[in-house]
């Protein structure tokens, strides 16, 4: 199940989350090298990612969880789906136009 982000450049805006988190503007989220996004809190820290694609005009992110589940708490993937929702309504609403879980 994905979240995406409708927006008329969706690169120039995975590329605004990523500046931000880089500038310390975005302080409670990195993303490794592959690209993939981590919460940094520390019951959070690499315990999931969200992978983001784009295609067209929308960014999708899709949770990719680690490869020993028996660690990862249930409730992860909802916590970070739902605190990076949280994140680009604080910093980027400006910046989408619609959001939508599927």
């Amino acid at each position: 199940m994905p979240i995406s982000f409708s927006s008329s450049s969706a690169t120039l805006l995975l590329s605004s989350i990523k500046s931000a988190i880089d500038k310390d503007t975005v302080k409670t989220w990195a993303y490794d090298s592959d690209g993939d996004f981590y919460h940094k809190a520390t019951q959070y820290d690499r315990k999931g990612f969200l992978k983001p694609t784009v295609d067209g005009s929308k960014l999708s992110l899709n949770y990719i969880p680690l490869k020993d589940l028996s660690q990862v708490p249930t409730d992860i993937k909802g916590v970070l789906y739902g605190r990076f929702l949280e994140m680009m309504i604080n910093h980027f609403e400006a910046s989408f136009s619609t959001e939508t879980y599927s």
